[in-house]
Formats: C-alpha cells, structure tokens, sequence
C-alpha cells in the first residue's frame, strides 16, 4: 500500500481545533470569585456559573456567556485549576463550581 502524504484527520483534530480558548478575563474573574468566597475553616470556594458569568467583565449576553462556560470551557477551567493544585468539582444541578 502507497504510503500517504496526507494522514486522515482524527476526531481529537477535529474537536481541538473548534476549541475556543478560555479567555482571561473568565479565569481573572474565577480567581476574584475564590478569593471572595473563600472559607478558611474548610479550605474551599464554592460559586455558581451563573455568578461567574454576571460578574465577568465580557461584552456579552450573561446567559450565553454562562452556558458557554459550562459548554466550551468547563473541561479546560477543571484542568487548569486541578493543575494548580485545586480538587475541582462541578455540582449540575446546582450548577455551581467548589475548589477545595
């Protein structure tokens, strides 16, 4: 078999290459929101996507933006955070975010 110049594209090609980046403006805003809501006593953070999006300083619709948080960028904030040393945990149906 002819060996081929161009590889077929695969399916985490496809999907990374629609990824949209977390903006700093959401990750600035996740940090304000940990600080804030930070309790000492139990060594963790917990907000609503809803309040992320309200309080994040993009110009757009605040209901878009918090289901394109929880659609487009849920993975990458979890993987960010746990890398920098947070347990992340994401609550659906309060749709909330705790960092412990």
């Amino acid at each position: 078999m002819k060996q081929l110049k161009i590889k077929p594209i695969t399916f985490e090609e496809v999907h990374n290459s629609l990824k949209e980046e977390v903006p700093e403006e959401v990750i600035s805003t996740i940090n304000c929101l940990i600080k804030q809501n930070y309790w000492p006593i139990k060594r963790e953070s917990t907000f609503s996507v809803r309040n992320l999006a309200f309080d994040c300083h993009i110009s757009e619709d605040k209901e878009a933006l918090e289901e394109k948080i929880v659609a487009n960028w849920y993975d990458d904030i979890i993987d960010m955070y746990t890398n920098a040393g947070w347990n992340v945990e994401y609550y659906v149906t309060d749709s909330e975010l705790m960092f412990s």
